[in-house]
């Protein structure tokens, strides 16, 4: 759950012909010639002679953190990952004695060109100033497993000169840059929810879908996403207060919806919804934002999340926040009370530069994480990392086979609140088992009592979640449960 303050704003024929005595007999079977566009001749790539004065000192590759790849003349050593196909900026570091107009060329082992660039490099790089290095747009279907790369920086030798050799590192063969492959493609579906006796939609412009895209696109590891906005809306007529009620059953109404639905394992939901007129009206001087479940890799019943959804930028970091969530990460210590601890930079920071492939916007270290509850944010190397494995497990778990008996079984279940109170849900059928929380439960039928072993997926950051437990033969009269802090809770039909 997120708690955000007010803000205001935020895709030749050829004919042939045949020698016949001294006749020449156009061949029956050739296609009728057509003009042809002449074939381009490829540029010319000078070489490049030295530049006294200019030194590389560090490379790196940024999909949306700084990935060392070289400093100090020495390939660097990192735990971030690099996302196979996945566009990128290098960036090449440079000391210089002085402004130097340089042609920095990168070559990718099996390319024929390299890609080039002409820049004026002012003066010695830093991380801050983008203009002080010397920068590359890398393709994603030049990032493979197998990529090697080799950098030459320097001044076209029109002379052709034997004896001025350019700026290169390495500085013989090439450095492999040891991408991996997480899948193809983050799929997410925005699917707007009609409020209310009035049943207010929320804005789905051109603008606003493109918004929540061009977040996903910046800040999540994968190499492409597909984000679709669902056909028909979800109609919901219960309250939602500021305050927190009824976003629990809100929120599982959602995640039934996406059950329903039958799309794949790997699908999300997020489900964005304007209470109010205005973010202002609703939330006053602080609100509840969003809510997302919190789930297993394999799992399938917790891959949805909603959200305010005014056209604003915070609805967008909303959205991302809480898919977050359902990609199995906890909150950013950012005023919030119950953050990650094993989160690694003070404050919620996060800790490395970034980059927004989209907007070309450099991020320091200092602003904070996605999954904190700040204002300035950008993802950190802790999380870019952790999605790329959850993704990575997600699209594992495809091949997952599971046990006949195990399959469209029916579960029980009950709402757990904040308050520690417990409420009947409608019994739901599932394709494959809940994966979440294992937690005991008592049932009580007819002239019997037995504990099951059931499943409990807790919501982001509140008290409370839903639980499941696999239905009995028998019906359940009533079922008793540890809600947390030692207090067990008795609930009857």
């Amino acid at each position: 759950m997120t708690k955000r303050p007010l803000i205001l704003a935020l895709a030749f024929g050829a004919a042939f012909t045949s020698a016949c005595g001294s006749g020449t007999e156009t061949n029956p079977l050739a296609p009728t010639p057509t003009a042809t566009t002449p074939i381009p001749e490829p540029p010319v790539i000078p070489p490049l002679q030295a530049t006294p004065g200019v030194t590389i000192k560090e490379i790196a590759l940024y999909q949306a953190v700084k990935r060392p790849l070289m400093a100090d003349g020495m390939p660097a050593t990192s735990d971030i990952p690099i996302v196979a196909g996945r566009d990128a900026l290098l960036r090449v570091f440079v000391n210089v004695d002085s402004s130097h107009d340089l042609t920095a060329q990168v070559f990718f082992d099996g390319d024929k060109e390299p890609i080039q660039i002409v820049q004026t490099i002012p003066a010695s790089s830093t991380d801050e100033k983008l203009i002080s290095t010397l920068n590359f747009d890398i393709p994603g279907d030049k990032i493979t497993k197998a990529t090697k790369y080799r950098v030459v920086i320097g001044e076209p030798n029109v002379a052709k000169a034997l004896d001025a050799q350019p700026l290169l590192y390495p500085a013989t063969g090439s450095d492999p840059i040891a991408a991996e492959s997480v899948g193809e493609t983050l799929k997410i579906v925005l699917a707007p929810i009609a409020y209310g006796v009035d049943a207010v939609l929320p804005p789905m412009t051109d603008e606003q879908i493109k918004m929540y895209a061009d977040g996903f696109r910046a800040m999540y590891p994968s190499p492409k996403l597909e984000l679709t906005v669902r056909s028909e809306p979800i109609v919901w007529t219960k309250t939602v207060s500021a305050g927190g009620q009824g976003w629990d059953t809100l929120l599982d109404h959602v995640a039934e919806v996406r059950l329903m639905d039958k799309v794949g394992t790997d699908v999300y939901y997020y489900a964005p919804f304007t209470p109010k007129s205005s973010f202002g009206s609703f939330c006053g001087g602080g609100c509840v934002a969003g809510l997302g479940l919190l789930g297993d890799p394999g799992d399938n019943y917790s891959r949805a999340a909603i959200g305010l959804g005014y056209a604003d930028p915070d609805s967008v970091i909303t959205a991302l926040h809480e898919i977050g969530h359902n990609h199995g990460r906890q909150h950013a210590p950012c005023n919030v009370p119950d953050a990650d601890p094993n989160y690694p930079h003070k404050g919620g920071e996060d800790g490395v530069w970034g980059y927004n492939l989209l907007t070309k916007k450099l991020y320091p270290p200092t602003t904070t994480d996605i999954m904190g509850y700040c204002l300035d944010v950008w993802i950190s190397d802790y999380t870019f990392t952790a999605l790329v494995e959850r993704i990575k497990l997600i699209n594992g778990v495809k091949r997952v086979i599971v046990p006949e008996a195990l399959k469209n079984r029916l579960y029980d279940r009950a709402l757990v609140g904040q308050d520690g109170s417990i409420q009947w849900l409608s019994s739901i059928r599932l394709e494959a088992p809940p994966l979440a929380e294992a937690k005991s439960v008592v049932v009580e039928s007819a002239g019997l009592t037995e504990t099951v072993t059931g499943s409990f997926y807790r919501f982001d950051h509140v008290d409370g979640g839903i639980l499941f437990w696999p239905a009995s033969e028998r019906q359940t009269k009533a079922i008793r449960v540890d809600v947390g802090a030692g207090k067990s809770v008795h609930l009857s039909r």
